[in-house]
């Protein structure tokens, strides 16, 4: 992590340990989340390869091999793309199955890194899938379970595929933007999302200590044995939990307790238009003038999009996967003209002060 920014995460001093799975490690978060956790004395990481753990193509004995003996979940994967029953089935539907799994076998603690502004009925795609997956996750949470959703806003770190394209288009001197660039960001800097996560992850040696473990494992493993049908425990390993049944009795028969789950919005202290950042980083990064910005209405960006999107690959490839093919469709200029701020106050308790600010990370 960055050595100007201030970094020091208080460490529970409770002599005990927790194992914590780590998926999606080699994404640009959770590869940084990997570099802290694995550090932490603490901590023993686990970080499965995708043949392991593989939310496309998932081989579900040796995801159930993976979650012996594990306290905490971190779920880090998630993709950018135009099918939609692939976005379901990595952001809702194998999260979802893998976490009844995971509350079966005694797992503590599933913390899911999801998207700002999520929600099941968005009209994007990424969002209304990540949406649909937090809240089945977070209908399994009981006082033997816990559930942690946190969703960044735009994550700027070197590394990241948005910075990238960012940092590329704060090196043109003009700009074409609809609404002259005025939508909102509330941005948030690499290492807040990674201490966040961190500050979650510690927590749960705090759960481990105040909690009579045993009984609250084995408390949450009868409620999903007998809600999913799932009480022979010697069944075989490679069938799939049906997650849709789960969530829904579970939510009608668990604790319901507002302490086993939480939604932590991850942005940073400052609201700013999309435009203004662009220039923040030409002017900071490469001491360069303000940008030109021509205006053009939201239908003429939207044909034009369309219009790229047969030689998007080839776009992609020029700018080396600075600017991918998922950027350049008309789900993210909608995103962008809705906006991605959020209240932050319960990303300022967890981080125990307040996020950088954009004019703090764009030196």
């Amino acid at each position: 992590m960055s050595a100007q920014i201030r970094r020091n995460i208080t460490q529970p001093d409770l002599g005990n340990k927790i194992v914590v799975l780590l998926l999606g490690a080699s994404g640009f978060i959770g590869g940084q989340l990997k570099t802290w956790l694995s550090k932490q004395p603490n901590v023993t990481l686990i970080t499965p390869t995708r043949e392991q753990v593989n939310f496309i193509t998932p081989d579900w004995q040796q995801i159930t091999a993976q979650l012996q003996g594990v306290d905490v979940v971190v779920n880090a994967i998630g993709i950018m793309s135009r099918q939609r029953q692939l976005l379901e089935q990595v952001h809702h539907t194998i999260p979802v199955k893998m976490a009844i799994l995971a509350k079966r076998f005694h797992v503590k603690h599933w913390i899911n890194l999801s998207a700002l502004c999520a929600h099941p009925q968005h009209s994007v795609a990424f969002l209304s899938t990540k949406g649909q997956g937090d809240a089945q996750l977070m209908a399994l949470a009981d006082t033997g379970f816990r559930v942690s959703i946190a969703r960044p806003s735009l994550v700027f770190g070197s590394g990241g595929a948005s910075t990238a394209m960012f940092l590329g288009l704060a090196k043109l001197p003009v700009l074409i933007l609809p609404d002259r660039g005025r939508y909102l960001i509330q941005p948030v800097h690499i290492d807040d999302v990674v201490q966040g996560l961190a500050a979650l992850v510690l927590s749960t040696l705090v759960l481990n200590t105040n909690n009579n473990c045993d009984n609250t494992d084995r408390m949450g493993s009868e409620l999903i044995a007998a809600d999913t049908g799932l009480d022979n425990l010697q069944r075989s390993s490679d069938s799939e939990p049906d997650n849709k049944q789960a969530a829904e009795k579970v939510k009608r028969k668990s604790s319901n307790n507002p302490s086993n789950s939480q939604l932590i919005n991850m942005t940073g202290s400052e609201v700013v238009s999309f435009a203004h950042y662009i220039s923040a980083l030409r002017i900071q990064r490469y001491q360069l003038a303000v940008p030109n910005i021509i205006p053009i209405p939201w239908w003429l960006a939207q044909m034009g999009l369309i219009m790229l999107s047969p030689i998007s690959w080839l776009l992609s490839a020029l700018t080396k996967g600075r600017i991918t093919e998922a950027m350049l469709t008309t789900d993210s200029l909608r995103l962008l003209a809705d906006g991605s701020i959020a209240d932050n106050r319960d990303f300022i308790k967890l981080l125990g002060r307040k996020p950088l600010g954009y004019r703090q990370f764009c030196l």
